[in-house]
């Protein structure tokens, strides 16, 4: 099955939406970056493009899987094991706040950056689609390290909560990555 294109095809502006900036058209479907535009007889005609920031049911999938690629290969390693385990708490929690401002920026820039109308609806849809991507990084890390009998959750929680952190700033990368990829 052939692809939809994402370029929505010549359409009426006046009827669909409104605008809310230069090239940015709000309508009852969505929001909708203007390509190109040009005057037919009396009306104003133009290509239209999504602008994706709702959160989907397919960005679950698309970070889950970024998560996996990208974090497997930090997951396998010895080093990382005993680097986790070495850890101190506040290096941990660090390490952490790394992760989550590295994932800010890097959704922001790409995202979000060029849409500035209606701060407060991109904020959320931004802190919504941070803290999912982080969530979702985590909780595969942790599935995974522990199938690799590397997360001792029994014995020493402490240790398994420092691997999990060590080796979900790849991976959240990672899944941000392949979510803006397959937008």
């Amino acid at each position: 099955m052939p692809r939809k294109s994402k370029l929505k095809q010549m359409q009426p502006l006046e009827p669909e939406g409104v605008r809310v900036e230069d090239n940015v058209l709000k309508t009852p479907k969505g929001l909708y970056r203007i390509k190109t535009q040009l005057l037919r007889g009396n009306k104003l005609i133009a290509t239209l493009q999504p602008l994706h920031f709702k959160f989907e049911a397919r960005d679950l999938a698309q970070i889950f899987i970024g998560s996996i690629v990208l974090a497997s290969p930090f997951m396998v390693t010895a080093e990382v094991w005993e680097l986790g385990a070495q850890m101190s708490t506040m290096s941990s929690v660090l390490y952490l706040m790394l992760s989550l401002f590295a994932l800010t920026i890097l959704l922001y820039f790409w995202r979000y950056e060029k849409v500035t109308f209606e701060g407060h609806v991109v904020k959320r849809e931004l802190m919504k689609r941070l803290v999912v991507t982080y969530l979702i990084a985590f909780a595969t890390v942790a599935v995974l390290l522990t199938l690799l009998d590397k997360a001792p959750w029994g014995t020493d929680a402490q240790i398994a909560v420092k691997r999990v952190i060590l080796v979900s700033l790849p991976a959240c990368l990672g899944g941000a990555a392949i979510d803006f990829i397959f937008k």
